[in-house]
């Protein structure tokens, strides 16, 4: 599906999130609550613990993702002759794809007793009816450097004044110079501007898409990095990557 052409006021107000961030009661959970500024959605976004600011994080940087909604659905629940309302963590809408909707646990075990999987159960058909894929995930599990890197490259989404009248100058240096480190590239400028202010540029390029690099080993100033002519996604992985991301 082409997501790209939509406005997204309608749906804006339609999944505008069904409940507020809060810390009630947070001194007995080991969980971490805030928010921060999502540049896909132009806003900021609240998160209720570490796992979903991992994910948020991660979306930030697919290149897939067009939209996503926090608590964006109310589902109603009956369990033990009650009725209540469930609140799924995340819908999200990646080019050319069927929207997902997304719940987020800490592990597998989070999801074996009988109230959960009447949740995720419910959850399921209504994603049915909406024509939605519906999916449990554990970010918790994701292997090591990944959380780290994407943490780091997060820290450079954010654009810099001088980023656009170097981006280019950039980008055109390494597919001349061929995959090289981020230390080389960045040296390559020395003698017109100070490699200090090319360097967050090219992490920058990195979070953006514009070069690719291994994210199975921890980010650096020794990373090799190479033009990512087809667009991967900044998280794209080797195909001998046996997990399974998002």
């Amino acid at each position: 599906m082409d997501w790209l052409s939509k406005t997204w006021i309608e749906e804006d107000e339609i999944f505008a999130p069904k409940r507020k961030v809060n810390n009630r009661g947070s001194q007995w959970y080991p969980h971490i609550i805030g928010s921060f500024y999502s540049y896909i959605n132009g806003r900021p976004v609240g998160y209720e613990s570490l796992n979903e600011r991992m994910f948020y994080a991660y979306l930030e940087l697919d290149r897939e993702v067009v939209r996503y909604y926090v608590q964006p659905i109310q589902v109603l629940v009956s369990t033990g002759g009650k009725e209540w309302h469930h609140v799924p963590d995340t819908l999200v809408f990646r080019q050319w794809s069927r929207p997902l909707l997304y719940q987020i646990k800490e592990s597998e075990e989070d999801i074996q007793d009988e109230v959960t999987q009447i949740c995720n159960k419910e959850c399921e058909l209504i994603a049915k009816m909406y024509s939605w894929d519906y999916r449990v995930i554990y970010p918790k599990t994701l292997p090591a450097p990944l959380p780290h890197n994407i943490n780091f490259l997060n820290g450079y989404l954010r654009t810099c004044n001088y980023y656009s009248e170097w981006a280019d100058k950039v980008i055109l240096r390494l597919s001349y110079i061929g995959p090289c480190s981020v230390e080389v590239l960045s040296q390559s400028f020395m003698d017109v501007i100070d490699p200090l202010h090319i360097k967050p540029l090219v992490y920058h390029l990195i979070a953006h898409g514009y070069f690719l690099i291994d994210v199975l080993k921890t980010i650096g100033s020794q990373s090799i990095i190479t033009v990512n002519f087809e667009m991967k996604s900044a998280l794209s992985i080797k195909e001998d990557f046996k997990g399974e991301l998002f």
